[in-house]
């Protein structure tokens, strides 16, 4: 017979009611899955040469994103390897590719149309990334355009993670079949397809990769098996800080680590983690110092600078990322909830509650028994702090899943092992399954079935950007011209078109306006032959692309102005919460000046926009989202 896990016996049995119908249901469904899933899972990853496969797998199944090709910031950082003058304001270091808005160039992107006229002039977004920069330089020096290449590079990293993954498992999870499947939760999530897809995301795949490995050796080395990891560790994980912000997520495995694991003195523990703690000083110092960070967007949130805006936002963003993480939803559906309806977001926020008393209700009577358990939940709990300082999003997740993942694998662990589960579960053997099996659907089903499908995820923002950006014209004389567009759907379909066309040679426009957005209906009012009336219904700003660069530390005045050359703009109503309601743009010529070319989106693309006849009025629907992601036919 199979021993018993004595830390079973220790754990306290879960007491939930259940008639004798559902008790005997719960164990037909265990003894059917017993025969079908668990046993022969449990037998083939119990075989030596079974993470050398699972690694394997998880290759494969990304290598979809080596022909995604490029989208979005990707030309803006071809445009800074090249040196290309055609937009002034993302004139950058090779290694400065993630200085997006910056006080001195706010101004410049405004002027051009690159940035909206609600853009704060004085919003930072710059991210101190010099290795990502240097990668994405070496991939220009030595292929040029080659899109194949960039992205094998990134295949690349993502192998490094996974060994890393790998290792640590098997120096942290007894059992091997546990220590593979936490691989397999780790490696085949559909979740790590975001960096991958997406060159400009790399960032997030070269400081996961090599945070895990500073975990690695900061672990091994209080195991007493590496003593070069009490400088190695600190070392790579300063190396990660320049490559993504992110890395400093690993920071709340090696808190969770010193506090329930390590021996000694809670003084010698904390002494442990002074290194790191002077590279986090360091890297802040040091940063902060060369104008890196966030400051004045509605979006990133520095909980340094901004701390009332961070925890204000911190509920939702933590819900958001426990729920991509354990139950499937993408993170990013929460940005799109914000768009499309406000009681998405509420479903969202209650289905992500009850997941998570779902799964307080599974590991409570583990939680006491097992030290480990419960390092592997505090570290993915604090893992997943630094990430909600910007808006969800399944990339983020990299560090929350290494501790989720082995935390997940344990859990499964203790529910299909019967004679175990049985010590726990008295009772509700029912609710057991249905968590065991909802793993099994979750993680080993539909993360490694979309895993391919979603590693190809740029290649759809490719094509609603493309198609946008094919419906306007692109005869030589608009280089002389100004576009102005009347409601685009978000602010990436105005602000990537000369970006694109930049980076192709081909002719944009002198500069570009846009009035309003399509999210909501625009009212618009002809008032004189200059001037127009827009109230957006609902108020601008309102929206996560909107509110990428405008804030609520700097709001709007009743009465501001935002001046550009040929255009301005008076805030005439303001929302509750100080948002323009109603504004009136005021143009230096005629509307109908050969100067200026008017666009209205469409369904999925901009159409020629009729003017107004003076004191005429007109709403302008609000876009269909599915049509403009996906296209009208």
């Amino acid at each position: 017979m199979e021993p018993v896990d004595p830390l079973l016996l220790e754990a306290r049995p879960v007491q939930l009611s259940t008639s004798g119908t559902a008790r005997r249901l719960g164990r037909t469904i265990a003894e059917g899955a017993e025969r079908r899933i668990y046993g022969p899972l449990r037998r083939t990853l119990s075989k030596p040469k079974g993470g050398r496969l699972v690694v394997g797998l998880a290759m494969v199944l990304v290598s979809t994103s080596l022909f995604c090709g490029i989208a979005a910031d990707d030309h803006i950082h071809r445009l800074i390897l090249r040196g290309s003058p055609d937009i002034p304001g993302f004139q950058r270091s090779l290694l400065d590719l993630f200085r997006f808005a910056t006080p001195e160039f706010n101004r410049s992107l405004m002027e051009q149309g690159v940035f909206p006229w609600w853009a704060d002039p004085t919003a930072l977004l710059a991210f101190f990334r010099p290795l990502t920069s240097l990668s994405h330089a070496v991939d220009h020096w030595l292929f040029g355009d080659s899109s194949f290449f960039a992205h094998l590079q990134s295949v690349g990293w993502f192998f490094l993670a996974l060994v890393g993954v790998r290792k640590l498992y098997a120096d942290m999870v007894e059992s091997r079949w546990i220590a593979l499947l936490g691989v397999i939760f780790y490696s085949l999530d559909d979740a790590r397809s975001g960096p991958l897809t997406w060159l400009a995301n790399r960032n997030a795949l070269i400081a996961s990769a090599l945070s895990i490995w500073a975990l690695y050796c900061y672990i091994r080395w209080r195991h007493g098996a590496f003593r070069a990891g009490a400088w190695l560790g600190p070392l790579i994980f300063a190396v990660s800080l320049t490559a993504a912000e992110g890395g400093i997520a690993i920071c709340g495995y090696l808190v969770a680590y010193a506090f329930l694991l390590d021996e000694g003195s809670w003084a010698k523990r904390v002494v442990r983690l002074l290194p790191y703690l002077i590279i986090v000083v360091a890297w802040r110092v040091l940063t902060t110092s060369l104008n890196y960070g966030s400051f004045g967007s509605g979006v990133y949130l520095d909980p340094a600078r901004e701390p009332l805006a961070y925890f204000s936002a911190l509920p939702v963003r933590l819900f958001a990322l426990m729920l991509g993480q354990l139950a499937g939803p993408w993170s990013e559906m929460w940005n799109a909830a914000a768009i499309i309806s406000v009681t998405i977001e509420r479903v969202l926020l209650a289905i992500a509650a009850v997941v998570l008393l779902i799964v307080v209700l599974l590991v409570r009577p583990l939680w006491a028994a097992d030290k480990k358990l419960q390092f592997w939940i505090v570290g993915a709990v604090l893992a997943a702090f630094p990430p909600c300082a910007t808006f969800p999003a399944d990339r983020l997740l990299n560090w929350i899943s290494i501790g989720a993942a082995a935390a997940t694998a344990i859990l499964f662990c203790r529910l299909t092992e019967r004679r175990k589960s049985e010590l726990i579960w008295r009772g509700p053997v029912l609710f057991g399954q249905f968590a065991a099996l909802s793993i099994v659907a979750f993680h080993l089903l539909i993360g490694p079935l979309t895993l391919p499908w979603r590693s190809t995820g740029i290649v759809a923002i490719r094509s609603m950007l493309e198609r946008a950006d094919k419906s306007l014209p692109e005869t030589p004389e608009i280089r002389k011209q100004t576009f102005i567009y009347v409601n685009p759907p978000g602010d990436a379909l105005a602000s990537y078109v000369p970006i694109m066309r930049a980076d192709s040679g081909r002719p944009f426009p002198q500069k570009q306006r846009w009035l309003g957005v399509g999210n909501t209906e625009l009212h618009l009012e002809r008032v004189d032959d200059r001037t127009l009336r827009l109230e957006q219904v609902g108020g601008y700003v309102a929206t996560p692309s909107e509110r990428m660069l405008r804030g609520a530390k700097n709001p709007f005045k009743l009465g501001e102005e935002v001046v550009l050359t040929g255009f301005r703009v008076q805030v005439t109503r303001l929302t509750e919460d100080q948002r323009p309601l109603e504004v009136i743009a005021r143009f230096d010529v005629p509307l109908e000046d050969a100067s200026l070319r008017w666009f209205a989106w469409v369904e999925d693309r901009y159409e020629p926009f009729a003017l107004p006849r003076v004191g005429e009025k007109r709403t302008m629907p609000a876009a269909d989202w599915l049509k403009v992601a996906y296209g009208a036919d």
